[in-house]
This record gives C-alpha cells, structure tokens and sequence, in this order.
C-alpha cells in the first residue's frame, strides 16, 4: 500500500470556485475529487508511462482554471505566469492515492507504470544541512552553504520549492537550514562537458 501512495505522488507530479479562505487541506480535496471524477470517466490500463502521465495531465489542467485564484493564494504563484504545477500535483497525487479507488485500480492495471514509479521511488532524497552564506543572484542563482565540515556547497534555485519564500528577507543569511536537493546534468560551454549541479527542491531554517 506505501508503494502504491509513493507511485501516485510520482505519477501526478509528473505531469475556480471555492471559499475565498480556504485552507489547504480543503483546497487539494476539492481539486482531488474534481480530478478522480474525471480519471473515473477514463480507461487509462495498460498504457505506455507517457500516454498515461499525458492523459493525467490533461485531467490536472481544468483545475488550474477553476482554482486558479486560490492556487496563487494558497501557494504564492500564479500557474498562468509559468509557476511550478509540480508543487500542486504532489498534493493532489496524495490525495488521490487515499479517496480515489478509480486512481489505484489504474495504477494497479498498468505493469509499465509501477515498474517506473518504482525506479522513481527508490531513488532517495538527498540532503544538506549548513549556514547560508551568500544568495548568488543572477540570470542563474544560486547559494553558497557552509557545511559542519567547513566546505562549501552551491545549491542551484532553478524553479519554485517549498521554503523559497524565507529567501526573500536579507536576514535569512547566516542562518542554519536543510536543504533536499536533486543532482542533474548540465552542459557547461567553457567545458565543453555535462556537468552534475544540485538543484533545490525544499529548504527548511532549522
């Protein structure tokens, strides 16, 4: 049953009208219920990982329509200005995986799928703890993060993550923080090679 949970948030983050204070919690069950009506009116079993994570997209995207205004309140950006879906479909996959039986038996009826959330699954968050030093900001910023060992780590804010707001204040530097982080490939020109970056996907200040 973890697996099937952890599949789900996978699977979702790939790919309006309530009450004008709603809470979060509130907010991911309206657009979780709006979204398994939909995957219940589908027969998505049996198919290839990306006509399934296409198909689930298409499902996701009505709801940043119709809760818009309260998407950009409840996570402080706006979808229509090129503001990070991935954050909301985790929410959503979430609560999918826990009210939405027509979800699991998807993911259940689809080997491909599993097969690849696994993947996805067994690779662990990694993680930095440290005292901000510097905000390098640019075209490209990045932070400087000294670790217990004295080194120094540059961490790369490609795209919004849980925790970017408390960057925002100048007395964030000097701080203690955690920081998760996912490890890609670049291609870096004066090299003429891919190099491996690490790019923020939540920060916490301890």
């Amino acid at each position: 049953m973890k697996k099937i949970i952890l599949a789900s948030i996978v699977l979702i983050s790939f790919c309006g009208h309530a009450f004008s204070q709603i809470s979060k919690d509130s907010l991911v069950k309206l657009m979780a219920k709006d979204m398994c009506t939909e995957i219940s009116k589908q027969d998505l079993s049996n198919k290839k990982i990306e006509n399934f994570e296409m198909e689930l997209g298409m499902a996701m995207m009505p709801l940043f329509t119709k809760y818009g205004k309260e998407i950009k309140e409840i996570y402080s950006f706006d979808i229509e200005d090129g503001g990070n879906a991935e954050t909301v479909g985790k929410d959503i996959g979430m609560r999918l995986a826990i009210d939405c039986p027509a979800f699991l038996k998807l993911i259940m009826q689809s080997p491909e799928v599993l097969k690849s959330a696994s993947e996805k699954i067994d690779k662990t968050d990694q993680k930095i703890k440290g005292t901000l030093i510097k905000i390098n900001a640019g075209d490209i910023t990045y932070l400087d993060i000294k670790t217990a060992t004295g080194k120094i780590e540059k961490l790369y804010w490609l795209e919004y993550f849980e925790g970017s707001n408390n960057l925002k204040s100048p007395s964030v530097v000097n701080k203690k923080m955690s920081i998760t982080y996912d490890e890609k490939e670049v291609y870096k020109a004066s090299l003429k090679e891919y190099i491996k970056i690490k790019i923020i996907t939540s920060l916490t200040i301890e």
